[in-house]
């Protein structure tokens, strides 16, 4: 949808803005799909790229974390008795 927005400006805005047309539609246009590709990397914040959060590394420390916790419950019950 935002592509064939984009293409259809240049039509729109023509009579308007003239030969200026080129350089407002390509500023518009620079803005809105880094808008749209930020949105997109938003959507998926849990993936391999460079950028995203690393969900196998947290789920790696909650798990430690989880083991570590048990072993000291069962240690403490263990020396209730």
């Amino acid at each position: 949808f935002m592509l064939i927005y984009l293409l259809g400006m240049p039509w729109a805005f023509q009579s308007s803005y003239g030969w200026a047309t080129v350089l407002v539609i390509g500023l518009v246009s620079f803005a809105m799909l880094g808008v749209e590709a930020s949105a997109v990397a938003c959507e998926r914040p849990f993936s391999s790229n460079a950028n995203h959060l690393p969900m196998d590394a947290f789920c790696k420390v909650v798990s430690k974390n989880i083991e570590q916790i048990l072993s000291q419950a069962t240690d403490d019950e263990l020396d209730l008795e």
